[in-house]
């Protein structure tokens, strides 16, 4: 359980007795974080390996390769975990989508890159956080994938009508995901109404429990992203970076000009830059670009001191009794088959440290 402390009220007063007659005990309240799962399989046909096995290195090659494929969308996966808002939902159809046809158009065209050759997905009324579940009727297979910067389109082997009551507004989902995705920084801290996370309901002081919501309606990258500095300092927040999407940042920059100022960073052996950014009497923080954030037009916050993810073991590991890099020969099919999962949460002990905004209108 992780304990959130949002107020020490009452036992205030320049009577001593009344201060003391009107104490009261600091108001507390729990996330209960389970841990979440997470897998990616595949597998390598035999008779390739078989086949290539007289040149050197070739069987080799062909492992290597098909690993790390999945390792890319491992990770990848996970990157949408962290920001997400635990429904697991990857897209959605655009409002004038055929239901009759084979070719999904998605409304958002960067969520493409969420999506792979072969994937089973099926459709569901929400985004993965009310409950309601996914359409009745058989998951349909990508079989083409088309991206654009205004247009991108799926090619699945279903039409949307073949799912019960399937509507042109429809959220798109891997099989097995609605619901299922481990909550990330869009959970603790949604631009929105706060729904119940880890049974902690979080509209009693929705500031400390689900972090500062700033309105940005009007207003540009540059101004806005002060705005967000500003109003969430005023309430409480302690940012030390900010976090916006490749879109947003890339306003940022011209907008700035030669008035910018780089900041560059390194986690492990990966590297990163961004813009430091002043704003009025509070420390200067890094903006970053970060291309998995949910919504281009989001702004976030951050403490990073503060969110954490907790995972069991390497993330991620080998799905084999002691961890190895081992691969099983399949049962039911002439293939050797990789497995890799992870079990862990993100977390966040005080939300109120953050704030969120959105730039309502820009493109």
């Amino acid at each position: 359980d992780i304990v959130v402390k949002y107020s020490t009220g009452g036992g205030k007063s320049a009577s001593w007795n009344t201060a003391r007659s009107t104490k009261y005990n600091t108001s507390v309240d729990k996330f209960h974080v389970p841990s979440y799962d997470y897998f990616e399989l595949w597998s390598v046909d035999h008779k390739t390996m078989w086949l290539s096995r007289n040149k050197k290195g070739a069987v080799y090659q062909i492992l290597r390769d098909s690993t790390e494929q999945k390792l890319e969308q491992y990770y990848r996966a996970r990157a949408l975990q962290v920001w997400g808002n635990g429904g697991g939902a990857l897209g959605r159809l655009i409002s004038t989508q055929n239901l009759a046809s084979t070719t999904w158009t998605l409304r958002d065209p960067l969520d493409v890159i969420n999506f792979e050759l072969g994937d089973a997905v099926v459709l569901g009324a929400d985004d993965g956080t009310a409950a309601g579940g996914v359409r009745a009727g058989t998951s349909g297979i990508i079989t083409g994938i088309t991206p654009g910067e205004t247009t991108s389109t799926l090619t699945v082997s279903v039409a949307p009508n073949t799912f019960t009551a399937a509507t042109a507004n429809d959220y798109i989902f891997m099989e097995g995901d609605y619901g299922a995705w481990m909550p990330g920084i869009s959970a603790y801290i949604p631009k929105g109404t706060p729904g119940v996370l880890h049974g902690m309901t979080r509209t009693t002081y929705r500031n400390r429990l689900a972090g500062i919501p700033v309105d940005l309606t009007g207003k540009q990258v540059r101004e806005g992203i002060k705005r967000v500095l500003t109003v969430g300092r005023r309430f409480g927040a302690k940012p030390t970076d900010v976090f916006i999407s490749p879109e947003r940042f890339e306003d940022l920059d011209l907008d700035l000009g030669s008035q910018r100022r780089y900041a560059d960073t390194k986690v492990g052996s990966v590297g990163f830059s961004g813009i430091q950014f002043v704003s009025g009497k509070g420390s200067p923080v890094n903006v970053w670009s970060d291309p998995d954030i949910p919504d281009a037009n989001d702004v976030f916050a951050l403490n990073m001191k503060d969110y954490k993810l907790r995972i069991a073991g390497d993330d991620p590991m080998w799905m084999t009794v002691d961890g190895s890099r081992e691969w099983r020969i399949e049962d039911s099919n002439n293939a050797l088959e990789g497995r890799i999962g992870g079990y862990g949460a993100a977390i966040m002990e005080r939300p109120g440290d953050h704030a969120v905004g959105n730039f309502t209108g820009l493109s």
